[in-house]
């Protein structure tokens, strides 16, 4: 029921046009006008939750669930250290905007093994901080482990970013399925996010149907405003500033992409 209410939302220029996408962007006025994040659905987001999250949690293990029909993010990891996903199903529904699966953020020390995706947005999300906050706490996502996974659906397979200010690093994903993602490995920043992706090694990886099957965009537009989108859509020569993300040390191996969507 509440996507149906929402699909007014679903494209990410497209003005509320659903009676609940609208009551929910008026709830939100003067919360997100001066935000420069990125997503769908932007004026109805504020106040739709992650379905599970989890802030500054030590020695978590999830385990044989299934989570599906969030209203924003599916399962988000903020600040966590020593966590074994395992065996866990996230679903959203075609539609469901910003439905991402799982987003690590900032944590350190995460093991996903055998779990599976069908969701709207990105599947496995990496990562740690946005911008100016994001660099100022400076805390990375690193050594984690994505093995056996299978993503069905989704706008990206495993995915860094665009939220990286803090690091992302020292990072393995092994023994996965990707099928009908749009993307499937997708690195992705610009040039005010900071972000730093760096010793990132993809392994033995399966794609079918996948429309692109490796992207690493430094020139994501999600969230520019009209003072910096002139500069982050230029694609000639800028001088390298403290924010101008940086891809280092990716190791790609062992990958077959096979199919197209028609």
């Amino acid at each position: 029921y509440f996507f149906s209410e929402l699909r007014g939302v679903e494209q990410e220029d497209e003005v509320p046009n659903s009676p609940r996408a609208k009551q929910l962007a008026e709830l939100n006025t003067g919360r997100y006008e001066d935000t420069d994040c990125g997503g769908r659905g932007l004026g109805a987001m504020i106040l739709r939750p992650p379905l599970m999250e989890l802030n500054n949690c030590t020695n978590v293990r999830l385990d044989g669930f299934t989570n599906q029909n969030s209203p924003f993010w599916n399962t988000h990891l903020l600040y966590c250290e020593n966590v074994t996903v395992h065996d866990v199903t996230f679903k959203n529904p075609p539609g469901s905007p910003n439905g991402d699966g799982l987003d690590l953020d900032s944590c350190r020390g995460v093991r996903v093994s055998n779990c599976f995706f069908d969701v709207n947005d990105d599947c496995l999300c990496l990562k740690s901080g946005m911008n100016d906050d994001g660099n100022r706490v400076g805390k990375p996502t690193e050594y984690i482990t994505i093995t056996n996974c299978t993503m069905l659906r989704g706008h990206g397979g495993v995915v860094m970013g665009s939220d990286g200010a803090g690091g992302i690093r020292n990072v393995t994903v092994t023994n996965c399925v990707f099928s009908g993602t749009q993307r499937g490995i997708r690195l992705k920043s610009n040039r005010f996010r900071y972000s730093k992706f760096e010793d990132i090694r993809f392994d033995n990886i399966i794609m079918q149907d996948v429309t692109a099957p490796i992207v690493m965009n430094l020139y994501y537009t999600c969230g520019g405003n009209e003072n910096n989108t002139h500069i982050i859509k230029d694609p000639g020569y800028v001088e390298s500033i403290e924010s101008t993300p940086r891809i280092r040390n990716i190791h790609l191996s062992n990958i077959t992409a096979r199919g197209k969507i028609a």
